[in-house]
């Protein structure tokens, strides 16, 4: 760009893996000389920023380099510095600028060669949601026909009369008897634990998870025949159990069952029924 007190430098980038709202994204490297005149120099970068916005709307732009006495924030508000640790002696003059506020955090690392600036690490303050929520604990009870016979057997063993006896009122007399019939399924149905974290495929079985286990296993070992047979046969699997789980779902929007097509739907789009908020209203519980 034709401005003595500027050097800038866009780079477009298009990235394989990129944030699902940002198609691509845009570096953009800036030096402001030490002589230079700060406030034209800004007003230059923040028009040029600006038109580059304007051609790409869907990308993501950041902006870094040495500013030395200038600051964007200044011109373009909406961007935010990055870089809070002191990039040469006490002073911060290398800046990082992104739209997404709070985005990253900056540690100092050693200067590269005979450099006078410190180089920055900028380490994303984003944690993933299988860091940041723990796994959640689900007890499942295992029914089968000769489970249930045994519950039935011991309800039929059982002398009903007893409760009547012993209960005073009609409450006391559920209430006891709804305990008795969950201590009985608890000793005679087994129950399992299951650990279901936040990255969890629906269509990743309990069959894939050993298969899984099984590959590291062999590669821990080092056994490199042993592991792509592991690795072959997980890969066969986890095909036969999308396959699978993709024509159960079609059955699903196939028959008529609403109540199973709008359970189909919530597993898709991930929704989750919100939890109903009480109204702050002492005459609500008259």
């Amino acid at each position: 760009m034709c401005c003595p007190d500027l050097e800038v430098f866009f780079i477009n980038c298009n990235p394989l893996y990129s944030p699902r709202e940002f198609s691509s994204f845009i570096l953009v490297s800036v030096y402001i000389p030490p002589q230079a005149h700060v406030s034209s120099a800004l007003q230059h970068l923040a028009d040029e920023i600006t038109h580059t916005e304007q051609q790409h709307p869907d990308s993501v732009i950041i902006i870094l380099g040495d500013f030395n006495k200038a600051n964007l924030s200044h011109e373009l508000p909406k961007f935010k510095q990055h870089i809070s640790c002191p990039t040469r002696d006490k002073n911060i003059l290398d800046h990082c600028y992104t739209t997404i506020k709070d985005a990253y955090r900056s540690v100092p690392r050693a200067a590269l060669g005979l450099s006078d600036h410190c180089l920055v690490h900028l380490l994303p303050t984003y944690r993933p949601k299988l860091k940041s929520a723990k796994p959640l604990v689900r007890t499942v009870k295992r029914w089968t026909s000769e489970t249930e016979q045994d519950l039935q057997a011991c309800f039929e063993c059982t002398d009903w009369s007893i409760f009547e006896a012993g209960a005073t009122d009609l409450d006391e007399l559920t209430e006891t008897v709804t305990s008795y019939i969950s201590f009985c399924e608890d000793m005679c149905i087994p129950t399992r634990i299951y650990l279901t974290f936040n990255n969890d495929k629906p269509w990743f079985t309990a069959k894939l998870r050993y298969l899984r286990q099984a590959k590291e296993d062999a590669f821990r070992n080092g056994d490199r025949v042993l592991y792509n047979q592991a690795r072959n046969t997980l890969n066969k699997e986890i095909r036969v159990a999308k396959r699978s789980y993709a024509k159960k779902r079609e059955n699903q929007f196939s028959s008529n069952d609403p109540a199973s097509v709008w359970k189909g739907l919530k597993d898709i789009t991930n929704y989750k029924t919100p939890s109903p908020s009480t109204e702050a209203n002492q005459q609500l519980a008259e």
